[in-house]
């Protein structure tokens, strides 16, 4: 994955972070970030097509995670 989209994530977390929320949340989301991200970074590296994509967001959990 790419290291400053990691930085940039792992950067807005802290300074978003509630002082009253342990992080636990932000982990679980950051989490659910990161993995997309990796599915990502294979379609490009693999050159998958528009409807690789779409099966693949469709199948995803990161709607779920971000829904709470």
């Amino acid at each position: 994955m790419n290291q400053k989209a990691k930085e940039n994530a792992e950067q807005y977390l802290r300074e978003n972070r509630s002082k009253k929320n342990d992080g636990r949340l932000f982990g679980y989301h950051l989490t659910a970030v990161l993995a997309y991200a990796r599915k990502l970074e294979k379609l490009i590296e693999n050159k998958l097509s528009k409807d690789d994509l779409q099966k693949i967001w469709e199948h995803s959990e990161i709607d779920d995670n971000f829904s709470s």
